[in-house]
């Protein structure tokens, strides 16, 4: 199957996928969450905050967590803390 679809404008795509009511921040949120549940792992998810940026070049939107905080996240059965600074 192939999609295609016609480049829409940036305002129109960053409210699509930073939408008002917060649901795609709970879905992204939602892969620390599981990494909390299923590994172990103890992130801060309270501390990282969604963010929707629109690529020019590529004209498509990018969604990342941004950490509001220096964070430590321990994993059990690892000998790894993983750090994640501010920003």
């Amino acid at each position: 199957m192939l999609g295609i679809d016609m480049l829409k404008p940036e305002k129109t795509l960053i409210s699509a996928y930073d939408d008002p009511i917060g649901v795609t921040a709970a879905f992204n949120l939602n892969l620390l969450a599981r990494i909390n549940r299923e590994l172990g792992a103890d992130f801060n998810l309270q501390q990282f905050a969604h963010v929707a940026l629109f690529n020019e070049a590529t004209h498509s939107v990018e969604m990342h967590l941004r950490s509001r905080s220096r964070q430590e996240s321990h994993h059990p059965g690892s000998l790894h803390i993983r750090s994640v600074r501010k920003g």
